[in-house]
């Protein structure tokens, strides 16, 4: 074990001395540029394999090891030059594949692109890759299930994200309205408020849909669901509420100007795309970030939605799942 960590450290302070983040002089990547977590668009170079638009999340982790959504999940990987392999750490193989190589084409500290080296599992075409980092990944815009506090006040059970409310139980003794359950445990201000949005109920459901609302504005997948019995008493309560103290909700990027970086980040070929203005909050390490955001969305196919935040003050693109470069905005 000694011996491999003394090898790795050593490999990677060799690479280092050669390697440039910002451009290819060379033909050294030092593994220090993978780690992290990325965002994966890939294509099949095979021009028969149809292909989804899905992302897949991938994690460098800085002693060798990484999780992808392929085979085990788990692997390890050694950066030799410009090549990578990748071994799945499971006896399991992908589909009789134990392991993977890829040469990487052009590389920053942002942004990578390999190419899968033939093999002889998939014949003469391999898989060709985009990576980027953003801020914040697509995971960001839900709070983690991982992160959420569950605890009992009395009869009740409360869920919370960074003291959030995000669910809340009633097995007894719920409160009197939603009216009252939301100003006694939401942050509501002035500008901050909970509007009704809208209803349904029949014999089988029965809630009430509320909104968040900040200075008149919609905030990006705010605002709480209430689930009543037949006699509409209060069974549960579930979204989220965001605290917001202070956010200017006037743009300091046009939309010409959000327009203009997205169509260049995502390489489209229609520069007149469809942006909507919104508050969106991102949720990473037990911390609400809330952004003023400019939104970009779009289907492929019936099941890959994919959306891209720009920050409407200062330009950065803040989250994107787009497979970047490959399908235009048409």
């Amino acid at each position: 074990m000694k011996k491999k960590s003394l090898l790795w450290i050593s490999t990677l302070l060799l690479t280092l001395a050669g390697c440039s983040s910002d451009d290819n002089e060379n033909d050294i990547v030092s593994p220090i540029i993978l780690t992290g977590e990325w965002e994966v668009a890939h294509r099949s170079n095979n021009p028969n394999v149809f292909d989804t638009a899905d992302i897949w999340p991938f994690t460098f982790n800085s002693d060798g090891t990484g999780t992808w959504p392929i085979g085990t999940g788990t692997f390890r990987y050694e950066v030799a030059g410009k090549y990578v392999t990748i071994y799945l750490t499971n006896i399991e193989a992908y589909y009789g594949q134990p392991v993977f190589k890829y040469e990487i084409v052009s590389y920053s500290n942002d942004r990578m692109e390999w190419e899968e080296i033939p093999n002889e599992y998939w014949s003469n075409y391999g898989q060709h890759f985009i990576f980027w980092k953003s801020r914040y990944t697509s995971q960001n815009i839900l709070p983690s299930k991982d992160e959420e506090v569950v605890s009992n006040q009395g009869s009740w059970t409360i869920t919370t994200y960074a003291n959030m409310i995000t669910k809340a139980e009633f097995n007894s003794n719920p409160p009197s309205s939603e009216d009252s359950f939301f100003k006694d445990n939401t942050p509501l201000t002035t500008d901050n408020v909970l509007k009704f949005s809208n209803s349904l109920k029949n014999t089988s459901t029965n809630y009430k849909k509320f909104d968040q609302l900040y200075k008149g504005m919609q905030v990006n997948r705010c605002g709480y669901i209430c689930y009543y019995d037949n006699k509409d008493m209060l069974k549960s309560i579930e979204g989220a509420f965001v605290p917001i103290d202070d956010l200017d909700v006037n743009p300091t990027i046009s939309q010409k100007e959000a327009t203009q970086i997205i169509v260049k980040h995502l390489h489209l070929d229609n520069s007149e795309i469809p942006l909507r203005l919104q508050i969106t909050p991102f949720y990473s390490n037990g911390i609400i970030d809330v952004r003023l955001t400019y939104l970009y969305e779009n289907w492929y196919g019936c099941f890959s939605h994919c959306e891209c935040f720009i920050d409407a003050h200062s330009g950065e693109i803040l989250s994107s799942n787009f497979p970047s470069k490959w399908y235009s905005s048409n």
